[in-house]
């Protein structure tokens, strides 16, 4: 098993792991079911596109998703640009709410978090032996 310091995740690579963590999936690949722990599986959405910052764009498809409709889908993600501001909507936005016939979506960032991140505030770990003094002067001060 490699070390996590040694495994280099590409932007487009991240995105397929956040898919996978996100939803079941058949065999296919095609989604299933919203990936949560507690009982009861709500279904995935028909069509999850995430965009990165290299300018690759990641597309699944729910099982039901007739293939020609999966068709024009991608040739639209394939033209995503890069992305600079993950709040602003998808370049085809407009289009992919018409062709699935959507009335809701969601959106968010995926984030990497690096191994080690430079320390930018001193920190006190607080034990038996010195938390008196702490609460004397207060934890500000």
């Amino acid at each position: 098993m490699r070390g996590r310091n040694e495994i280099k995740l590409t932007a487009h690579k991240l995105m397929e792991l956040h898919v996978e963590a996100l939803f079941t999936h058949d065999q296919n690949m095609r989604l299933r079911t919203i990936n949560e722990p507690w009982p009861g599986k709500d279904p995935a959405p028909r069509f999850f596109l995430g965009r990165t910052i290299e300018g690759t764009a990641f597309c699944r498809f729910r099982y039901d998703v007739p293939e020609i409709l999966i068709e024009k889908l991608e040739k639209l993600g394939v033209d995503e640009p890069i992305v600079s501001d993950f709040q602003t909507k998808p370049k085809h936005f407009e289009t992919y709410m018409k062709l699935l016939q959507g009335e809701r979506f969601t959106m968010g960032p995926c984030f990497i978090v690096p191994t080690e991140a430079a320390q930018t505030m001193k920190t006190v770990s607080i034990t038996r032996d010195n938390m008196t003094e702490f609460l004397r002067r207060g934890l500000n001060g």
